[in-house]
């Protein structure tokens, strides 16, 4: 794994939401796994090893997430919602904040795989708003941005962070 391979993923995945979204009646799954995937396996996580990363999962009645991520005890390192819509509703954040609690996250990533927010949840005694620690948005004809997205996303989201 590399910042390159990242960057690549980042580019990949531009090119297929793009292609997506242009077919509003497929569905919510197949866009997340074509354009998230990608980018787990350019930050190392190897998504079909369940000690690593599940999708669907569901920790107790009513919580979970679209990917968890784990670190290398078994413990939640990250949460990944998938909401194919370009905003979100206070719902989408709420959910989120209290399916990172039940599970002892690290990070909350909410994404829509164009617009991205990142939520550090190590910062303590503090509202789950006000741990936001990056907000942004992948857009393909801004070639210039990959290279920062993609530093961003292996911050906070590789797998020799969170491993």
């Amino acid at each position: 794994m590399s910042i390159a391979d990242v960057e690549n993923a980042v580019r990949g995945m531009g090119q297929i939401l793009g292609w997506y979204e242009r077919r509003v009646d497929d569905p919510s799954v197949a866009v997340e796994r074509s354009a998230v995937d990608p980018l787990l396996w350019a930050l190392d996580w190897s998504t079909w090893l369940p000690w690593e990363c599940r999708s669907r999962y569901r920790s107790g009645v009513g919580d979970g997430a679209d990917w968890v991520l784990f670190d290398r005890d078994g413990r939640v390192a990250a949460l990944v919602a998938f909401n194919r819509r370009h905003t979100w509703r206070g719902y989408d954040r709420l959910s989120l904040a209290r399916n990172s609690r039940r599970a002892g996250a690290r990070v909350a990533v909410l994404t829509s795989g164009w617009l991205w927010e990142i939520y550090d949840l190590e910062m303590r005694n503090r509202r789950f708003n006000d741990r936001l620690a990056v907000r942004f948005k992948v857009v393909p004809e801004r070639a210039d941005e990959v290279p920062e997205i993609a530093e961003v996303l292996y911050r906070w989201l590789s797998k020799e962070r969170l491993w």
